[in-house]
Order: structure tokens, then C-alpha cells, then sequence
């Protein structure tokens, strides 16, 4: 009696195991990237002034501004490809190190007489501020789609005297498109994982029981290759990736 029961013991941790192993199933991560040649850029720039009154800080950087933009019109920029909206006027407060003090020392002479003599006395102010300037800073975006013109642009702003340039913004206009080609090949990256690892290992997919999609990749900033004359920056392929998660069940064969 012991012998059978022990055995019926034996026999359900085993079929138990089983059915773990099939509610389970195989998971596998598909993966692809597509290589493309971005066709869109864009580029941000800054003209900052500081200045002790604000609105002569301003006017320096409104005609740096208005040379940005009529250097720009003349090598092919229009104006609905800069944005130049963005204008900080940002006051700066400072803790003064020391102050003077108008301190009066008081000698008596005599009973009847005395002097008294002002001191200038060096103290520390604890809880005070003083403005000492203005920081003003407008932000041009500039979009383009000719690659040809990124040297140009960088001759020209750098003769202005702008302030910052930063580096190369790259994209896609269809990117979209890209995208799901490398999502297509990820999804049959994954379905061919799960068939291998099936047949390695004797059992059938039974069909898709979860998918998730993990992950995305694009060009995002590009570091500026050269602001020298004579030379022509040039762009490579960049990848696009997709990345999925895929639980199959599975049977057995």
C-alpha cells in the first residue's frame, strides 16, 4: 500500500512538472536594426549678452540677432525654417562681500566738550543682495534638409558672433516608415528563435501567448565634424532598431 501510494506521488509531481514546463512556454527577444542615411537636421544656436541695464543687453542681442537672420536669407534659409522665439532676461543677484559702514566714534574732551569723528568701518552683510546684472539669451532652431548647407551656416554664425552652437540634430523625415521595416525583421527574428529552440529541444510551438514591444532607437545628436573652411561635413548610415518580446506555447511533438 505504501509502495503504491508513494508511486501515485511520484507520477503527479511528474505530470505537475510537465505542465509547468507547457503553461511556460519559450520566450525569446527578437531584434533587428535598419541602416539609413538621415535626410533631416536641424541645429539649435545662442546669442547671450550680460549687461548691467537690461535693456541695452537686449539691444545687443537683437542686432546680433537681425545679422543671424539676414546672413542666413542669404545663403538659402527661409524664415519659417528658424524659430527664434525664445528670449531669456534673467536678472542675477549677488551677496555683496563687504559694505560700508558710516559708524560715528564719540571722544570727550572735557565735561563740556566733545568731538565726534566718523568712521568707515568694513562689515559683513549677512542677508543681503544686490542685482549686479542682467543675462540675456535668445535661442534660434534652425531645420534644414540639405546637408550642403551645415558648413555654410556654421561660416556664418560663427563670423556673427553667436554665443553657443550645438551639435548636429539628425533625423528622419520618414521615420515612421524606417521603423517598422526594422520591427517587421524583429518579429521574425523572434518567431525564428522560438522555432529553433523548439526543435532542439523535441516539442511544437502552439501558438503566441504575450508580445511586447521594448524597444526603439534612432540618431538623435550628431557632434559638429568640422568648422573649417574648404572642408565638407558628410553623414554615414545610422541604424534604427527595434526590439520585441515573444512567448510562445508549446506542445509536444
Amino acid at each position: 500500500m505504501l509502495i503504491r501510494h508513494l508511486t501515485l506521488v511520484l507520477g503527479l509531481s511528474f505530470l505537475s512538472a510537465i505542465v509547468h514546463a507547457s503553461d511556460s512556454g519559450i520566450e525569446v527577444v527578437g531584434k533587428a536594426a535598419i541602416k539609413a542615411v538621415p535626410d533631416q537636421f536641424s541645429i539649435t544656436l545662442e546669442i547671450k549678452q550680460r549687461g548691467v541695464v537690461a535693456s541695452k543687453a537686449k539691444a545687443i542681442v537683437d542686432n546680433k540677432s537681425r545679422l543671424v537672420m539676414r546672413e542666413l536669407s542669404k545663403i538659402g534659409f527661409e524664415d519659417k525654417a528658424i524659430d527664434s522665439s525664445k528670449i531669456i532676461m534673467f536678472p542675477v543677484y549677488e551677496k555683496p562681500s563687504i559694505v560700508i559702514d558710516n559708524s560715528i566714534a564719540k571722544t570727550r574732551m572735557s565735561d563740556n566738550q566733545k568731538i565726534e569723528t566718523p568712521l568707515h568701518v568694513l562689515t559683513s552683510e549677512k542677508n543681503s543682495v544686490v542685482l549686479s546684472y542682467f543675462d540675456v539669451t535668445r535661442t534660434f532652431i534652425i531645420a534644414f534638409d540639405d546637408l550642403a548647407k551645415y558648413d555654410q551656416l556654421l561660416d556664418v554664425v560663427t563670423k556673427v558672433g553667436v554665443s553657443h552652437i550645438s551639435s548636429l540634430t539628425m533625423s528622419y523625415k520618414d521615420s515612421e516608415a524606417i521603423y517598422q521595416q526594422a520591427l517587421e525583421q524583429a518579429l521574425q527574428n523572434a518567431k525564428n528563435k522560438a522555432q529553433t529552440i523548439a526543435k532542439q529541444m523535441n516539442v511544437k510551438l502552439a501558438g503566441l501567448t504575450s508580445l511586447k514591444e521594448t524597444g526603439y532607437h534612432a540618431p538623435q545628436a550628431y557632434a559638429m565634424m568640422s568648422e573649417a573652411r574648404g572642408f565638407r561635413s558628410s553623414v554615414s548610415e545610422k541604424e534604427v532598431s527595434a526590439q520585441v518580446i515573444a512567448n510562445f506555447a508549446i506542445k509536444s511533438n
